[in-house]
C-alpha cells in the first residue's frame, strides 16, 4: 500500500471532469481523527472568497498531479450544505498539535499525517523532526490505532505508543572525529613554524665523476687465446 503526506496535497489542482476544466485548488484536507479517515477537502476557486468544501465521498480520486470531481456542483460554499465537515479539524488545525502519552510525557509536534490515497484512510501520524531527520526522511512515526484521543490542542496516545517513539536521535554523532581540522576562530595566532636549526636533512650521495672509468666487471673472468691477446684474429681458414 503506497501513502502519502497529507500537506502533498496542498495547491494541488482540482479539476472537473465534466467540464474538462481547472475549477480551484487544494487549501487544505478536512480529517476525521476518531474515524481515522480523511473526511474532505477545501478548495479555493478564485482570488476572491473563502475556500469552498468538497466531501471525500465525492471525490473521483486523488491523482499525483490533480483532484478530479465530477462535476463543480459537488463543491459547497458553507457546512450548512455539510454538516457532518462543520465540527471536523483541517490538517493546518493539527500541525503543530502537543503529543502526550497518558503517562504525561510530553513526546514532540505534530508534524505531517500519512494517508492511502485510494482509501482515503489516516495510516500514519508524523511529528515534527529536526533538519537532518528531514533530510534523511527518519522523522518518528506512529500508526493510526485505536486508543488516540484528540483535543483542540492536545494527542493524547497510549504508554506503549509513547515508549516506541522514545528512540535515540539518527543525527551524527557529535563526537566523532572530522574529516578535515576545524579552521582557526579568526583572530587566532598562526601555528609557529619549526625553528632553523630543529628540522633533521638526510644529503643527497654526492654526483659520479663523469671522466671516472666504469667499474670492472666482478661477474666474470674472461681468458683470451694468444692470438686474441696480440690482436689478431684467428684464421678461419682450416689447415
Amino acid at each position: 500500500m503506497s501513502t502519502i503526506k497529507a500537506s502533498e496535497l496542498k495547491g494541488r489542482a482540482v479539476v472537473s471532469l465534466s467540464q474538462a476544466e481547472k475549477i480551484g485548488s487544494v487549501v487544505s484536507v478536512i480529517l476525521d481523527p476518531a474515524a481515522s479517515r480523511v473526511a474532505g477537502l477545501t478548495v479555493r476557486t478564485g482570488i476572491l472568497g473563502g475556500p469552498k468544501l468538497l466531501r471525500a465521498s465525492d471525490i473521483r480520486s486523488l491523482g499525483i498531479d490533480a483532484v478530479t470531481i465530477h462535476d463543480s456542483s459537488l463543491l459547497h460554499d458553507d457546512t450548512g450544505e455539510v454538516p457532518e465537515l462543520k465540527d471536523l479539524p483541517t490538517l493546518d488545525d493539527m500541525i503543530e498539535m502537543k503529543i502526550i502519552s497518558e503517562s504525561g510525557q510530553l513526546l514532540g509536534t505534530l508534524g505531517n499525517v500519512e494517508i492511502d490515497p485510494d482509501q482515503y484512510q489516516i495510516t500514519h501520524y508524523e511529528l515534527s523532526g529536526t533538519l537532518w531527520d528531514q533530510l534523511t526522511h527518519s522523522n518518528r512515526t506512529f500508526d493510526a490505532a485505536p486508543g488516540l484521543r484528540f483535543g483542540k490542542q492536545l494527542l493524547i496516545v497510549p504508554d506503549a505508543i509513547g515508549a516506541a517513539l522514545q528512540r535515540p536521535s539518527t543525527a551524527p554523532d557529535a563526537g566523532a572525529e572530522p574529516l578535515l581540522p576545524a579552521a582557526p576562530p579568526p583572530g587566532a595566532a598562526a601555528p609557529a613554524l619549526p625553528a632553523a636549526g630543529s628540522a633533521t636533512f638526510t644529503p643527497a650521495p654526492p654526483p659520479a665523476d663523469p671522466g671516472a672509468p666504469p667499474p670492472a666487471p666482478s661477474h666474470a673472468r674472461v681468458i683470451l687465446s694468444d692470438t686474441e691477446k696480440d690482436g689478431k684474429a684467428p684464421d678461419a681458414t682450416p689447415s
